[in-house]
């Protein structure tokens, strides 16, 4: 970490990668982490003391659900983190195979990692009524789904025309035929 400034990479792409785009990510994952783990701890307490919000038998239950979430969360944003460096260091015109898993993680991880944070913020704004409803993050998610759907599907006509050992050829995959 030391060198981490003087980093020299000749990609701009990957530079900005590096240096720009997952601190950022690192970030902003473990403050959303911290948030949301200050409003359980305090900020609900606070509004049960005041009596700005009525207690109901499933708080307790409800504040540790929503924990998990927000550990689950965090484990998931590290994952998606992880892997898209696995993608970005093993290209699909080298290392398929692992430039692939490296996507099925971030990708999945990603999507998972979204809908934790969307049930958070729909239970903190319906029983809370601390944050507002997660609407554009529900239109990200099913844009991201109708992306994966049709990645899947394009990849499986890719493999029923050319053959499942022509898919996995570097070769073939460089140069398809019609």
């Amino acid at each position: 970490w030391i060198l981490w400034p003087f980093l020299v990479i000749d990609n701009f792409f990957l530079l900005y990668l590096l240096k720009v785009y997952f601190p950022k990510v690192l970030i902003s994952s473990f403050a959303r982490y911290k948030q949301v783990k200050y409003y359980l701890q305090v900020k609900v307490p606070e509004l049960l003391s005041t009596g700005q919000l009525k207690y109901f038998d499933q708080i307790p239950q409800l504040m540790a659900r929503l924990n998990k979430l927000n550990c689950i969360f965090l484990l998931l944003a590290y994952l998606n983190f992880f892997s898209l460096i696995m993608v970005g260091n093993f290209r699909c015109n080298e290392a398929f195979v692992l430039h692939a898993i490296g996507a099925m993680f971030m990708f999945n991880a990603n999507f998972i990692s979204v809908w934790c944070v969307i049930l958070i913020c729909e239970q903190l704004s319906s029983k809370f009524a601390i944050e507002s409803r997660p609407f554009t993050m529900r239109f990200g998610v099913i844009l991201q789904l109708m992306a994966l759907l049709g990645l899947f599907v394009f990849s499986a006509i890719a493999v029923v025309q050319f053959g499942f050992d022509r898919f996995f050829t570097e070769s073939e995959r460089l140069h398809w035929t019609s």
